[in-house]
């Protein structure tokens, strides 16, 4: 089922008060919706198999956040934030697998979409003091990962079509479904915020869009002693990565953090990943006539762009930890799918004839614009309570855009073998 109906605040969470948490994941406040993950498909077997699709989920809700000047956070223990809030997409179901004589893997569902997420703090707060990963503020829209295709294998002996003097077998992977949309991302933040523990952000604000599911792989295999074998196998394609929302943090109060890997302020749009093409092996041997093999790896799937991020700070900064820059910002395009690999065997004793084709690989993702003004003091490096100096990678004011990889074509090999004639071709899949 659905987080929330579109376009109404689903979780909506306003405090005046003192909260004070002291246990492990004991956030502040916690204010999340989550879209239900939709069901795998079955699986089948048989003569002519088809694996079930797997279903399509559903969306995750608007999310709001409000802490009045009145109210104040602290907590203690590890994975505590001050306050945390999400909205996320559902998983989608992934395809159900087959087997047969003629089989086909079901495809996965999509994911579903996050939605947007808006945190206003005017109240100071203070986490981590015995504790790692424990973020002053934690806004995050993810959308969800679509559901892998499910795998299809064939196998066949001789006699299947016995009319014909021979046997064949074709398989083909389900499809690698979509994921879903990340959304806006919104963090207002007008108190002072303090961290200690390690991988504890000040605020840390992100849109991220769901990867897209891998397509399934795929196994067709022919033993006969009539006079043709074949077997042709397909390789799943990916899903398509999604794109991610925009983000936007303004700051005006003071922000410390002390351990490693705490960044005052980090703002990141990344878009998803596409999926991986499925491998395909065929493989046909014939003892009387002769054989043919062929292999079609999967095709990458693209990788979803990234939005623009925007991060205003007027307030101090100060960080005393490893790699705990000051304030980072970075759109990050999805890297796209790697194309399938696939190998054909075709032995006869007249003639083999083996044919392979690798996938191609997914285009990347685009990352696009990134602002930072800041006219606050920033500084890294130093330990105020022990007086330690150290802060190795800690830059003061990190600002990215960065586009995505491109997907690898996948590898093909084949062998052919016969007394009469023997071919083997193979053609790898294109980078992207």
């Amino acid at each position: 089922g659905n987080g929330g109906p579109a376009n109404v605040v689903t979780v909506g969470v306003t405090n005046s008060g003192a909260i004070i948490t002291h246990g492990q994941e004991s956030n502040g406040i916690l204010a999340q919706s989550i879209g239900g993950g939709g069901g795998n498909g079955g699986n089948s077997g048989g003569l002519v198999s088809l694996g079930g699709n797997g279903a399509s989920t559903t969306n995750g809700g608007i999310v709001e956040v409000t802490n009045t000047a009145a109210g104040s956070i602290d907590t203690d223990g590890k994975q505590s934030a001050g306050i945390f809030a999400q909205s996320v997409g559902g998983g989608g179901g992934n395809g159900g697998t087959s087997g047969g004589l003629f089989s086909a893997g079901g495809s996965g569902g999509a994911g579903g979409n996050g939605a947007r997420v808006t945190v206003t703090n005017a109240g100071d707060i203070e986490t981590g003091k015995d504790g790692a990963g424990s973020a002053g503020i934690f806004a995050q829209s993810v959308g969800g990962g679509g559901g892998n295709g499910g795998f299809a294998v064939t196998l066949s002996g001789s006699g299947s079509f016995e009319g014909a003097g021979g046997s064949a077998s074709v398989s083909i992977g389900g499809s690698g479904a979509t994921g879903g949309i990340g959304k806006h991302a919104e963090v207002n933040n007008y108190g002072n915020i303090t961290t200690y523990g390690k991988q504890a952000a000040g605020i840390l604000a992100q849109s991220i869009g769901g990867g897209g599911g891998n397509g399934g792989f795929s196994v067709a295999g022919t033993f006969t002693t009539g006079a043709l074998g074949a077997s042709v196998a397909v390789g799943g394609s990916g899903g398509t990565g999604q794109t991610a929302g925009s983000v936007t943090v303004t700051s005006t109060g003071n922000i410390e953090t002390h351990g490693d890997q705490s960044v005052g302020i980090l703002a990141q749009s990344v878009g998803g990943g596409g999926g991986n093409g499925g491998f395909a092996g065929a493989g046909a041997i014939t003892l009387q006539g002769a054989s043919a093999a062929v292999g079609l790896g999967g095709k990458g799937a693209g990788g979803g762009n990234a939005d623009i991020v925007h991060v205003t700070s007027t307030g101090n900064i100060a960080t005393s930890g490893d790699q705990a820059i000051g304030i980072l910002a970075q759109s990050v395009g999805g890297g796209g799918g790697n194309g399938g690999s696939t190998v054909s065997l075709a032995l006869g004793m007249d003639a083999g004839i083996g044919v392979a084709l690798g996938g191609s690989g997914g285009a990347a993702g685009n990352g696009l614009g990134v602002t930072v003004i800041s006219t606050g003091n920033i500084s890294t490096g130093a330990d105020f309570s022990s007086g330690d100096v150290r802060g190795t990678g800690a830059a003061g004011i990190l600002a990215q855009s960065v586009g995505g990889g491109g997907g690898n074509g996948g590898f093909a090999g084949t062998l052919g073998g016969g007394q009469s004639i023997a071919v083997g071709v193979a053609l790898g899949g294109e980078g992207a």
